[in-house]
């Protein structure tokens, strides 16, 4: 699932799959080499040409060997496919997530997983992108909370079993 999140409720409890280590490497050495710039009063539209070439090189690695897989048709992906079983009961829920929206979580301290999920199914996807833009936009240079973009790309599926 590359930068994406997966929460479910199994009949053992809420399990997390959080995507892909060498995938979440490079984006904090990314976000730690923007970070810098960040301290010294730039805001995003002055940090990204800076780390530009940062940014591509980490791109570079998706789908290869020595970096890291996300999930499509290109030729060799089939073999880096990770399959898993959960077991649900009848009712349970599952959210996949763009890394985006996990920011609420991951970047932004309002949720742990349980309440993320419960937030989800109680106050809906809308809410929860609401209040994600709500501080993105509070924090629009960046300085607050250290990031590649003002503006990560949200989407998430709410799935009851």
């Amino acid at each position: 699932i590359s930068d994406c999140v997966l929460l479910i409720e199994t009949t053992t409890g809420l399990q997390g799959c959080y995507g892909d280590d060498v995938h979440h490497r490079i984006d904090e050495e990314s976000t730690a080499l923007a970070k810098t710039f960040f301290d010294q009063g730039m805001g995003f539209d002055e940090v990204r040409p800076l780390i530009l070439d940062k940014i591509r090189e980490g791109r570079a690695m998706a789908n290869c060997d020595a970096g890291y897989w996300v999930f499509g048709v290109r030729p060799g992906f089939l073999p880096h496919l990770d399959i898993q079983e959960f077991n649900v009961a009848e009712g349970a829920h599952a959210m996949i997530m763009s890394d985006g929206l996990y920011r609420l979580v991951e970047m932004f301290g309002k949720y742990d997983d349980a309440s993320l999920l419960e937030a989800a199914k109680t106050k809906g996807l809308r809410a929860l992108y609401d209040e994600l833009r709500d501080i993105e936009t509070a924090d629009h240079m960046g300085h607050q909370y250290a990031r590649l973009k003002q503006f990560d790309d949200v989407s998430a599926q709410l799935l009851r079993f």
